[in-house]
């Protein structure tokens, strides 16, 4: 008989039952219906809100352009993908582990449509849970395990932290002092707080990689055995993504694909009728990356505060500034539960098919 394995374990926690279970969980349906709520609020109390004036942007939307920014955002999990790549393979090049140095990663699309299943699992769930998806995805496709497969996710959002601070720091000088926008006022209160919180974000992450490149043999000593061999997979796939020659290219994949992002909010934009300076855009769609690291689905609530905040401070009026919103959030969150969900729905069936016609290949060996 077959006996299950850690990787049939890990895809029982991550199939479609399971995930179901998370999405319908009590946490997560209290987080939605609390950014839920925030955005009521908004609407009721705050926003002085035309829907007239809603409906009217929605009827005269230059759906050329809107479409462009779509498709300029699905653009950037090409070269999220393509750089999730270069990091896996970095990784399997340094690694001590024979099944790991003859792994080899997946191809970009393949690397992409994992990026994308996991963003959608961060857009319907608690936690951001995502992230751990992606490390199991990853290690189910090679011959890695997912303790160093996770490396591999968080070197890639150390990676993204790092370019979103020198991006938003690049467009909050460009905003406030080349086109202007330091005589908005509160504006510069905000450019202060968004820098400041992509700058800890930033640090705090370095600092957990100086940590784990001078004490992680320690730290692996003082954990039960079990957890210290784990985490010393963890570290090496951390670890070795920023070691060899191929940092540049990474970081390059990494700005192209934040700036498809600006690109996208600037387009959504532009198909409203919206004059707006490209530093606006990116310092909006950059506070829009930085708030959906707030673990509740989506950063439902949260992003859509700080996304009409910013457009507010620098001069659009409250139906605008909301519309943008709305319409924004459909190509950043909305798509990704949509298309994300089919993407996942198919690996998991896919998944699910070759697991079966495995089991009976085996079945039919040991019967032979």
């Amino acid at each position: 008989m077959r006996r299950k394995s850690n990787r049939d374990n890990n895809g029982q926690a991550y199939g479609i039952a399971a995930m179901r279970r998370r999405v319908l969980s009590l946490p997560t349906m209290l987080s939605a219906a609390f950014g839920l709520a925030i955005i009521g609020f908004l609407l009721w109390r705050v926003l002085d809100f035309e829907w007239n004036e809603f409906v009217d942007h929605l009827t005269g939307i230059n759906w050329w352009l809107f479409i462009l920014a779509g498709l300029l955002y699905y653009v950037s999990f090409w070269f999220r993908g393509w750089r999730w790549q270069l990091i896996f393979n970095s990784v399997a090049n340094r690694s001590e582990n024979p099944d790991l140095q003859r792994a080899e990663a997946p191809n970009v699309a393949a690397m992409s449509l994992m990026i994308l299943t996991g963003w959608f699992v961060n857009s319907v769930m608690f936690f951001r849970i995502g992230d751990a998806y992606r490390g199991w995805a990853l290690a189910d496709r090679t011959s890695s395990d997912m303790p160093t497969a996770l490396g591999t996710v968080f070197a890639e959002r150390v990676q993204d932290m790092v370019v979103v601070l020198v991006l938003v720091v690049t467009s909050a000088i460009w905003a406030l002092l080349v086109d202007g926008f330091a005589a908005s006022g509160r504006i510069v209160d905000v450019a202060v707080i968004v820098v400041a919180v992509a700058s800890g974000l930033a640090l705090a992450l370095l600092l957990i990689l100086y940590v784990m490149g001078k004490a992680g043999e320690r730290v692996a000593r003082w954990l039960p055995e079990r957890f210290g061999r784990q985490y010393l997979h963890f570290q090496d796939g951390t670890l070795n993504s920023f070691r060899g020659g191929g940092m540049t290219m990474q970081i390059a994949l990494g700005v192209l694909g934040w700036l498809m992002e600006v690109l996208r909010f600037y387009f959504v934009a532009q198909a409203m009728g919206l004059e707006m300076a490209i530093s606006i855009a990116m310092f909006a769609a950059l506070a829009n990356a930085i708030m959906t690291t707030i673990p509740v689905p989506g950063g439902l609530g949260f992003v859509e505060t700080a996304l009409i905040t910013v457009l507010l401070l620098v001069g659009l009026n409250d139906t605008d500034a909301f519309t943008l919103t709305v319409l924004d959030r459909s190509i950043s969150w909305l798509s990704i539960v949509a298309f994300g969900g089919i993407a996942f729905l198919a690996m998991t069936l896919k998944r699910s098919v070759t697991n079966r016609t495995t089991q009976v290949d085996e079945v039919g060996a040991s019967g032979g």
